[in-house]
């Protein structure tokens, strides 16, 4: 039989396709691919392993469920890794070392564990990080660069009021509240609401009033100790008009007011309107437009879950602009009720809008311009929306922005200047195994270095993830990673401290809780295996048999590495296995090497599974298969 063209496999990179027939996949598809990306060589590279992370001086003692880049600076020197555990342990990573965990202002401020923030999410803004994760309190919680505490003030004790011991004839009915504040150098930088007036009316005999503030308000003990410096005396003649008449530092129990009844409060400052210093509370979500916090959904009213906040803008009047909700200006859009769930992510900073998401709804907002409504709901689609935390900020094809999202019956999709396009077609298969219950629900991060967007998923019985789904952007493919990075609880991009690229973190249950992906051969001393299983190629006509006479692989030359090869007869009816080494004879860059004795008669398709033939810490790339074929028969 005379020799016919040479078959060649030269282009993997339309990713897996499990949701079709294997006869029915394009030719650049595969049946099967584990551990392996596109970063080099269009038959696929090893992905590369996982190190640990150091734990001297953590505090976690269990599974890491949430990691958060926090950049307090300009400097990526300065950035933070902040990770949280299932049993509410925290602690924050600076320069390479774990802190031991996170001063906090008063010993209620808690991150709660036992499963109530496994949807722990932050956001940095004005050198703070916002973190959104139940405390108990609803108020969502803030790291000032000193201690943690919960945004804004929410304390307005109720202040005493006795007359003073001197004599005197201070007379009239006046009205007293207090407020507290925080300075920094003289310049105050935080406000409370105020207190409950109290109405007091002098003897006449004596000098004046003396206001003292409530007790426990500088104790870390107390839960009336939040960071304040100072306290402010509002007086009022009518119960309207209040005035600033005095700021106290707050280790000054006392303010004795000795203004007379005629002369009033008038000339001081007028207070603040009741509303305008509402502490933000304890959101599920947080993100950053420009220069304001966004806060979406309840940590404990769930009829809330529907409802984005945000604050002023940091140029607005007041003080402490990022950590207040004024009540006069609308400072909320609540998306359709409940209707097509709960507020499942939010997203900024992508295209001049705040993305929200739910379960099956998509929304965008967009500024007005108007203080009094900020933003404007923009409706989206009904049909599509986002698992829980199951969104982030990307670049598509074009290189343009957008949003990666996994949808709950689609599986992953994109949002941009193209609409919504749904980009988890090919493994819709495995997307279905999704456990909807698990404890852990699907995290997702973009990785710009590679242009690939991670999300590890719990299948079948498991709670907690156990496959890494993940997608080449560049050639909108999809694949699988399994060991650590399968098991991800969280994940995040943060930066590696030596090179600056930002690489992906992984949060784990077991040896070190925290792990820097995309570095060295193995996971952090465990060993994995990668391959790929191609489609059946069809050599000619499904009638017609064929000889494979010899065989060549074209790779990268990487010392002391072997690619295992089974060549596949007809769906496994034979299966010829062979084993190339990759070990360069000089300086070559690319070997090409001959798969000895590569011969099969009677073919009518062939497949390959080619890669490592078990776990290993070997790396490899491979380029292309080229096979020398012959007729064989006329009809099968």
């Amino acid at each position: 039989m005379a020799d016919l063209p040479p078959f060649t496999i030269a282009d993997i990179r339309g990713g897996i396709n499990n949701s079709d027939s294997p006869t029915l996949l394009a030719d650049n598809a595969v049946v099967d691919a584990r551990n392996i990306d596109f970063r080099d060589g269009a038959l696929g590279a090893k992905r590369r392993g996982c190190a640990a992370v150091s734990m001297t001086s953590a505090i976690f003692d269990s599974a890491v469920i949430a990691l958060i880049r926090h950049t307090p600076t300009n400097l990526v020197a300065n950035d933070e890794l902040w990770g949280i555990d299932i049993n509410g342990n925290i602690d924050r990573r600076v320069a390479g070392v774990w802190q031991g965990g996170v001063a906090r202002v008063n010993t209620s401020v808690a991150v709660y564990g036992a499963g109530t923030n496994y949807d722990a999410n932050g956001v940095s803004l004005h050198g703070k990080l916002f973190l959104a994760a139940y405390s108990g309190v609803d108020r969502v919680l803030v790291w000032d660069g000193t201690v943690l505490r919960w945004a804004g003030f929410n304390i307005n004790p109720t202040p005493s009021v006795a007359d003073s011991a001197a004599g005197g004839a201070y007379t009239g009915v006046r009205y007293f509240r207090t407020r507290f504040t925080q300075q920094a150098a003289g310049v105050t930088i935080r406000r409370s609401e105020p207190s409950t007036a109290v109405t007091f009316t002098p003897s006449g005999s004596k000098t004046g009033a003396v206001v003292s503030k409530a007790t426990g308000t500088e104790v870390n003990t107390s839960i009336y100790c939040e960071a304040q410096t100072h306290w402010e005396v509002e007086a009022s003649l009518d119960s309207v008009l209040f005035y600033r008449i005095a700021t106290v530092a707050v280790g000054t129990a006392n303010y004795t007011d000795t203004t007379a009844y005629s002369t009033g409060y008038a000339s001081n400052p007028l207070s603040e309107t009741i509303g305008e210093y509402t502490a933000p509370r304890a959101w599920r979500h947080v993100a950053v437009d420009e220069d304001r916090i966004l806060g979406g959904g309840s940590h404990v009213y769930p009829a809330l879950d529907s409802t984005v906040w945000w604050t002023p803008v940091n140029g607005d009047d007041g003080v402490g602009n990022d950590e207040r909700i004024p009540t006069e200006t609308n400072q909320f859009i609540t998306f359709d009720g409940l209707d097509g769930g709960a507020v499942t992510a939010l997203v900024g900073g992508v295209n001049s809008f705040i993305h929200v998401l739910k379960r099956q709804r998509i929304y965008k907002m967009g500024r007005t311009g108007v203080q009094a409504g900020a933003y404007d709901p923009i409706f989206v689609t009904a049909t599509r929306g986002a698992t829980p935390r199951g969104a982030c900020a990307g670049i598509d094809t074009d290189g343009a922005a957008c949003i990666y999202f996994t949808d709950p019956d689609a599986g992953l999709c994109r949002y941009g200047s193209r609409g919504v396009e749904r980009l988890g077609d090919s493994v819709r298969v495995t997307w279905k195994t999704r456990n909807k219950k698990a404890t852990i629900q699907t995290r997702i991060a973009y990785y710009p270095d590679l242009e690939q967007v991670w999300y590890p998923v719990a299948t079948g019985a498991a709670t907690t993830p156990d496959l890494m789904f993940f997608h080449e952007v560049r050639y909108g493919a999809n694949l699988f990673h399994s060991g650590v990075p399968a098991t991800a609880r969280a994940l995040c991009m943060f930066p590696n401290l030596t090179t600056d690229t930002l690489r992906p973190f992984l949060g784990t249950a077991s040896g070190s809780y925290v792990h820097e992906a995309d570095t060295g051969v193995n996971d952090a001393g465990t060993s994995y295996q990668a391959y790929v299983t191609t489609k059946p190629y069809a050599l000619g006509n499904l009638w017609q048999k064929f000889g494979l006479m010899a065989g060549v692989l074209l790779a990268k030359a990487t010392t002391s590495t072997t690619i295992n090869i089974a060549l596949i007869r007809n769906f496994a009816i034979e299966t010829l296995t062979k084993t190339v080494s990759l070990t360069p004879a000089a300086a070559e860059t690319r070997v090409i090497r001959t798969l000895d004795n590569a011969t099969m008669s009677e073919l009518n398709v062939l497949q390959l599974t080619y890669g490592d033939s078990a776990a290993s810490d070997q790396a490899w790339s491979l380029d292309q298969f080229a096979f020398r074929i012959r007729a064989e028969e006329d009809s099968a």
